[in-house]
């Protein structure tokens, strides 16, 4: 896929019209995509040895950045992470699946987010991480849910962005044998919870 993705790149005019700009856009889209998928490919043979992830450094580090990214709009978000808590498998999935979630909800929300984290089974250290992210916006129709977690759909299409974000979250809670789904949050709006399993 990489070398006929890069003759469609080359083969393309070199004017800057909506068109070629949109074209281009879209190969670099499917570049990014195969290049993850043989990233996690690779990860995935070495899950069983992998080092403990510090949850709640991975949280700061986004929080702070999305924080920046939406500092206009005084997003304020909670963290409730269980003391201890780390992830067995590979930072770069982590920070995917948090950095999604996350930035859907500054997105879609009025102003409030909340992200929770604990372990799946307490008496099982490497048994996986439970994620729950949610937010104050309009919320999601539950005839809607299923449709969101498909590749290239937006719940919104005022707000930027190519619909990836919920399709790439249950790319990663699949590669971990995992489970997701959306419900209705206690703060109003959409309340998405996902899983990691690492054994």
């Amino acid at each position: 896929l990489k070398t006929p993705l890069s003759v469609i790149r080359s083969s393309m005019p070199s004017d800057d019209s909506p068109k070629t700009l949109a074209m281009k856009d879209a190969v670099t889209d499917m570049q990014k995509l195969i290049a993850t998928r043989l990233q996690r490919a690779a990860a995935s043979t070495r899950r069983s040895m992998a080092q403990a992830v510090d949850v709640k450094t991975q949280v700061d580090r986004l929080v702070q950045s999305l924080k920046r990214i939406y500092s206009q709009d005084l997003i304020n978000i909670d963290v409730m992470i269980q003391p201890g808590l780390a992830f067995y498998g590979e930072q770069r999935d982590l920070l995917e699946l948090m950095g999604n979630l996350l930035d859907n909800a500054c997105k879609y929300g009025d102003g409030r987010v909340r992200l929770s984290a604990s372990l799946i089974e307490a008496e099982d250290i490497r048994s996986g991480i439970n994620l729950k992210v949610e937010d104050d916006g309009p919320g999601i129709a539950e005839d809607q849910r299923q449709q969101l977690l498909r590749r290239g759909v937006r719940g919104d299409e005022r707000v930027e962005g190519h619909g990836l974000g919920l399709a790439i979250v249950l790319e990663i809670v699949s590669a971990y044998n995992g489970e997701i789904s959306i419900t209705q949050s206690e703060l109003g709006g959409a309340c998405v919870n996902a899983s990691l399993k690492t054994r």
